[in-house]
């Protein structure tokens, strides 16, 4: 706190207080009412006048824009990424496109997808060529079993109409002879099925679970 002391123009000599700062309240004279604000704030100790605030402008990097996903052409960018750095989990890419034969999906389509995972083309071909050769293998594996179901069933629905169709003359052996019947021609269709599967196993398409 500081006293300033004030002679006014009239012959009026007066004061005032002062804080750490510029006079911010009007100050007049007491005898004429002359403002003498501008002159006292003249004459404050320079200590008193407020420091001039210095501002620096430091430049700072944009912050990265988060990278966005690749569209469109992702499925070719990720197969050629996976043919430069190799499969990742080669044993899993091979479980998925053997179950992929099991289903019967196209070896052309299973070939993509092994290269996709990043195996070569050559390389992906010869792992679904030997794919295909289980999968014929099995086929042929359910025909001989079919072959085998359908023999004996269509045998035995034979014999049963051969031995009672001397009865026949009764309406009631007539029904049953409807059951040997569909049995004999059950067997032949597993018969016949199950020899297409064991000499053109690759005519067969689906999911081998289902036949």
């Amino acid at each position: 706190m500081a006293t300033i002391k004030i002679h006014c123009g009239c012959g009026q000599h007066y004061t005032f207080d002062v804080g750490d700062g510029a006079q911010s309240s009007p100050v007049t004279c007491p005898a004429c009412g002359a403002r003498s604000t501008d002159a006292a704030n003249t004459i404050i100790l320079p200590s008193a006048q407020p420091k001039p605030v210095v501002r620096l402008h430091v430049s700072t990097p944009a912050p990265a824009l988060p990278a966005e996903a690749p569209t469109g052409n992702s499925g070719s960018i990720r197969s050629r990424a996976a043919l430069r750095d190799g499969p990742a989990n080669p044993a899993q890419s091979e479980i998925e496109a053997r179950a992929k034969i099991i289903w019967g999906d196209p070896p052309e389509e299973i070939v993509k997808f092994l290269m996709i995972q990043g195996f070569k083309h050559d390389e992906s071909v010869k792992m679904v060529e030997v794919m295909l050769k289980e999968r014929a293998a099995t086929l042929r594996g359910i025909g001989i079993r079919k072959i085998l179901t359908g023999i004996p069933t269509m045998l035995v629905a034979v014999v049963v109409f051969i031995k009672f169709i001397p009865l026949a003359m009764n309406i009631l052996f007539v029904i049953l002879l409807a059951v040997p019947v569909m049995g004999a021609l059950w067997g032949a269709w597993m018969v016949l099925k199950g020899g297409f599967m064991l000499l053109f196993p690759s005519w067969e398409k689906g999911d081998i679970a289902d036949m």
